[in-house]
């Protein structure tokens, strides 16, 4: 009985927070003429954000890895154009490499589309597997694009966006940045540090009228998700077919509207009620490979 109050009074201040969100949620920003900068934009979530953003009248500027997908991107944007000034213009960069590297474009970018009005870190990568299989080099890779990737170009607009007291920086977590899971002992740490960051950094730059937010985003079927699947372990793979996949159409709506904040946090509270059937197919995957006798296996 207790326990059902309990949760009876949760869902109810998670509704009460989520009603009163427009209260307090920063005035939204106008896209139409707004310079907006995605990393990782060649392909997935990033590039469908990039193209909601210029279907409401933004300049883009794409910051990518592989400058084929760039430019192949850049061309699928283009299509949906609202008027003949909007432009799109493509940066090729490993943008957690190098810091200069990453501040220099962004200044490029600035002094050809004038100052950068949204960031949107999307650049990322995942790998699962199981704790004592994963090399350690992976576990730094990790931490370098997922962290340092959005690092790097956060840090290269924020004292602009300061002088000029207008500016967003939104960051792409996951739903394993907010609760640990089985097979993400190298990836959810590193989206966890975004979630550190960027409360961190919104204390900072608030009282100059710059807001952060965080996108939590659950499985998306993207180029990155697809290859992620060739390595999950068998319980990882269990716990994801639990749970539905979005298309990076549908995040990317999301996060560009201002209440993506609303609708992500929603998303977080639920996501803890996931955790007892999650740890229920751990513990059952045990029993079975105990009473069998079978070897740790990816599938």
């Amino acid at each position: 009985m207790l326990l059902l109050i309990a949760g009876t009074c949760l869902v109810a201040f998670v509704l009460l927070l989520y009603m009163l969100s427009p209260l307090i949620s920063p005035k939204p920003l106008a896209l139409p003429g707004a310079h907006v900068v995605v990393t990782g934009g060649s392909s997935g979530i990033g590039k469908c954000i990039a193209i909601e953003c210029y279907k409401q009248g933004a300049f883009i500027t794409l910051v990518a890895r592989n400058e084929e997908r760039l430019l192949q991107a850049k061309k699928e944007i283009e299509k949906h154009s609202i008027n003949d000034k909007q432009v799109v213009l493509c940066i090729s960069v490993d943008v957690s490499q190098d810091y200069s590297q990453v501040e220099n474009v962004i200044k490029q970018a600035q002094e050809k589309l004038g100052p950068v009005d949204m960031l949107i870190n999307c650049a990322g990568m995942s790998v699962s597997g199981k704790f004592e299989d994963v090399e350690v080099s992976t576990f730094e890779k990790l931490m370098s694009i997922n962290y340092l990737g959005s690092v790097y170009p956060s840090r290269a607009v924020i004292t602009t966006m300061k002088e000029r007291r207008v500016g967003r920086i939104v960051f792409l977590s996951s739903q394993a940045g907010q609760v640990g899971l089985f097979g993400y002992t190298a990836y959810s740490p590193s989206k966890f540090a975004i979630k550190g960051l960027a409360e961190a950094l919104q204390m900072e730059v608030k009282p100059y009228n710059v807001y952060v937010t965080v996108a939590y985003p659950p499985d998306t079927d993207t180029p990155g998700f697809a290859e992620e699947n060739k390595t999950k372990p068998l319980e990882t793979r269990l716990i994801s077919e639990t749970t539905s996949i979005c298309t990076p159409e549908q995040v990317a709506k999301q996060i560009v509207k201002d209440a993506i904040v609303v609708t992500m946090g929603l998303f977080r509270m639920i996501s803890l009620f996931y955790l007892g059937s999650f740890d229920n197919i751990i513990r059952r995957c045990m029993i079975e490979r105990t009473k069998y006798g079978t070897a740790d296996k990816t599938a």
